[in-house]
């Protein structure tokens, strides 16, 4: 009896020792960025349990919730919003947004939010990137107590594993395609080649295929969107929907993939949910802003040759703090003279073929007087990369 009981306190000395070693550590690594220490971008998995905390413990009232485009967005966000949260998903999906702001819905004090929209989320053959298990919210709209504190992010095997991996490799980016290449052009040339080619984010494995609606199964993508505007009304949410601005690179880019229809359907989808929903609950249609659009910003002129730095777009899918703040600025109404005045334009029934219209025309005469993009995209689409 005695060995026992002598056993049984060493084990118990060495698992609180071994949970004290392994708090130790998570709180130095700190893998979620819960003390705001980490010098790099966090890791994709990582950062999905770094936002649910962020809304959790922070508990804010403004959420800017959107793919690793909303991370231009960040620095803007916090410099003129108090009590604020910029959550960003690298590789997300509508699907995934919908869940994390039923999360933020269940876990803050929400009051206004502004949901970034990209048309590569709303594939319906991308598969779910979403960590159920973060989220205080369960998929049938029950309530757990995931991450209703700081303990997970400090005594878990998970956090010991992402601590071990952040000690391994502090400076690793995360979640990005684009290396530090120089000069300009070869960045966009090999963004386009990471979307466009088979397989990549445009055609991701197995079927290669983008589609909003499924039409075997009758899933469609943008009833996540509708189930986050019925969100947004019921519990009274100033939501401001923005279209996520991107270079006419990319926008030719989904033109030469054979999606043009699908992006004008998806716009038409976008606008029709908006105004279904709310003549439905009986509010008004919420902000819906369209930056995808052939403008003086997203021509941004790369260069052949040309090693700066890009003002707009360090590559054609990401934009920098310059096109976040006129986004802000645009939608919000502030500092309006120091937006270029083609940039932003508000989609409703009225205004969208018009809007469509507009885009086609300009697309067109961009396309023409940039030959060479329009055959380094035809490459990238048949999968001739050299990245």
């Amino acid at each position: 009896m005695r060995n026992a009981r002598k056993s049984f306190a060493i084990f118990a000395a060495a698992t609180v020792l071994g949970v004290a070693g392994a708090v130790g550590v998570n709180a130095y690594a700190d893998p979620y960025d819960v003390f705001g220490r980490l010098p790099a971008p966090l890791q994709p998995a990582n950062l999905r349990v770094h936002a649910a905390l962020a809304l959790s413990s922070g508990r804010p009232h403004f959420m800017f919730l959107g793919s690793s485009r909303a991370g231009a967005f960040g620095e803007p966000v916090r410099a003129s919003v108090e009590s604020s949260a910029t959550i960003t998903l690298t590789g997300t999906t509508i699907y995934e947004e919908r869940r994390f702001f039923e999360h933020a819905l269940a876990v803050a004090p929400i009051k206004r939010v502004a949901l970034l929209l990209d048309f590569i989320t709303f594939n319906v053959h991308q598969a779910p990137t979403t960590m159920e298990s973060v989220l205080a919210v369960a998929p049938d709209g029950s309530k757990t107590n995931a991450l209703a504190g700081y303990l997970p992010a400090l005594v878990s095997l998970d956090a010991l594993k992402a601590s071990i991996d952040v000690l391994r490799a502090p400076n690793a980016l995360a979640g990005t395609a684009t290396p530090e290449l120089t000069p300009a052009r070869a960045r966009y040339e090999h963004v386009a080649c990471h979307l466009m080619q088979p397989g990549g984010g445009f055609r991701p494995s197995p079927l290669q295929r983008f589609d909003i609606r499924d039409d075997q199964t009758g899933r469609t993508t943008l009833a996540e969107y509708e189930r986050i505007l019925e969100l947004a009304h019921e519990h009274d949410i100033e939501l401001t929907l923005l279209i996520a601005p991107t270079h006419a690179w990319l926008i030719h880019g989904i033109d030469a993939l054979g999606h043009w229809q699908t992006l004008e359907a998806w716009k038409r989808g976008l606008v029709s949910a908006n105004e279904r929903v709310a003549a439905r609950t009986g509010r008004t249609p919420f902000a819906l802003w369209t930056f995808e659009d052939v403008t003086t910003v997203t021509t941004e002129e790369v260069p052949p040759g040309f090693a700066g730095s890009l003002r707009y777009f360090p590559e054609p899918s990401h934009f920098g703090p310059h096109v976040a703040r006129f986004v802000l600025e645009r939608a919000y109404a502030t500092n309006q003279a120091e937006v270029p005045a083609d940039f932003g334009e508000l989609l409703t029934s009225a205004t969208i073929e018009r809007s469509l219209a507009g885009t086609r025309a300009r697309l067109r005469a961009w396309r023409d007087a940039h030959p060479e993009v329009v055959e380094l995209v035809a490459k990238a689409v048949r999968g001739e990369c050299t990245f």
